[in-house]
């Protein structure tokens, strides 16, 4: 249950035998194209963050642009969903499409370098693909590649952004927004370059081009942040864009400096802490019903007891994480209405009879992805008591978690 965009490199594809010499390859004639290909190339620097210790430079890789209306599939993979048409200027939303289908990762294996480091050589059909060994930034490379795009090669320097320095809130640590809280960025103002801002909000990725004028501000909302617990990660960019001719095609190279945030929010204010609260049950045991209600608390200390099973008639989806349940008491007839989310892991919702049997589940609701909410809507057929299950698709894992319940009487 994650997007099919990031499922893409699930597999490790054949790598064909390496080719390469050691040598550079020899430039080609301009002029000579062999396929008439528009290009991409994207080089990213990471920074440290709250997960990853050490600055590292890294490739994704050769991109063929194939698909109408997207105006390079490296920003498609920079952004993720939705591809930016046009980058956009400061102040403006930019333009937007959809994610492609679909797009093919040229297979330059080691003639894809970067100054003296070769890229690694991969291959896939769909989605991002390539990773690089590390090398670092500066102004003089050369940069040459064949395949599809046929041989080329520059002496020509491409420009590279100045680094993201002096940043806040320091990005080696979470930042935790309370309530009515914004987070307030700064970084020391740079000269080459264009500066953007992106998050996540569920499946949906905001990208917003900023003034490098060293500071930035975004509330909650803004950040899709939803009371009582919610989670984001968040990307200061600086980029550089150019075009190249590779013998006759066309070549887009993104080269990026960036530096990554993770961001919580907490904000209880009208919720119930539900942690180790004795109505949660781990095999549901008949525990006092649990009344309709907003609440939050955690799966990351529980069991991973019940599983719905791969292929599931209800959903097509294990439910292999830790799991929690609660009692309802319902007439027949009555409907319960279940909104549950976890922060950062994809959850799963369904209801079970007293037998405690997930093979004999009775509904259940598991169509969103990773930090989305799910939405369950039981009738209940008969008279009884009812365990409601909070789960997680990922085998053991479990966090936190927001849940709201509402019972909606039968007509009598």
């Amino acid at each position: 249950m994650v997007p099919l965009w990031l499922l893409a490199c699930e597999e490790e594809p054949t790598k064909p035998a390496p080719t390469d010499t050691g040598e550079p390859p020899a430039p080609t004639t301009t002029g000579d194209a062999r396929t008439g290909h528009v290009g991409s190339i994207l080089l990213i620097e990471y920074p440290p963050d709250a997960y990853a210790g050490t600055t590292e430079t890294t490739a994704r890789g050769l991109f063929v642009d194939g698909e109408p209306g997207v105006h390079n599939f490296a920003e498609c993979v920079f952004f993720g969903p939705p591809c930016l048409v046009e980058p956009g200027v400061p102040g403006q939303e930019p333009e937007q499409v959809p994610v492609p289908d679909g797009f093919l990762t040229v297979d330059a294996g080691p003639r894809l370098r970067v100054g003296g480091a070769y890229l690694e050589r991969s291959i896939a059909q769909v989605g991002p693909i390539y990773a690089g060994e590390g090398f670092a930034l500066g102004p003089d490379h050369q940069l040459s590649f064949d395949g599809d795009l046929a041989g080329f090669a520059t002496d020509e320097a491409f420009e590279v952004p100045d680094p993201l320095e002096g940043v806040s809130p320091p990005p080696e640590a979470l930042v935790t927004l309370g309530a009515g809280e914004d987070l307030v960025l700064g970084w020391t103002p740079g000269t080459t370059g264009e500066t953007a801002l992106r998050w996540a909000d569920g499946a949906r990725v905001t990208v917003w081009p900023v003034e490098d004028t060293g500071s930035a501000t975004l509330t909650a909302a803004e950040l899709g942040l939803l009371p009582p617990v919610d989670a984001t990660w968040l990307t200061l960019s600086r980029a550089t864009h150019q075009t190249v001719d590779a013998s006759g095609n066309t070549v887009r190279l993104d080269v990026v400096r960036e530096q990554w945030f993770y961001v919580d929010l907490f904000d209880p204010a009208g919720f119930t802490d539900l942690t180790g609260d004795p109505r949660l049950s781990e095999t549901c045991d008949p525990t006092a019903p649990l009344p309709d209600g907003q609440y939050f608390g955690t799966l990351a200390d529980a069991d991973a007891d019940l599983d719905l099973g791969d292929g599931n008639p209800l959903t097509g989806y294990q439910t292999a994480g830790r799991d929690l349940s609660f009692a309802v008491d319902l007439q027949d007839g009555d409907t319960l209405e279940v909104e549950f989310r976890q922060v950062w892991l994809d959850g799963a919702v369904y209801v079970l009879g007293s037998g405690c049997d997930p093979a004999r589940a009775q509904a259940a609701a598991d169509v969103t992805f990773e930090g989305d909410q799910e939405v369950l809507v039981f009738t209940a057929p008969e008279a009884g008591v009812y365990h409601v299950v909070l789960d997680s698709f990922a085998t053991d894992q479990g966090e936190r978690f927001a849940l709201q319940t509402r019972t909606i009487p039968a007509a009598r």
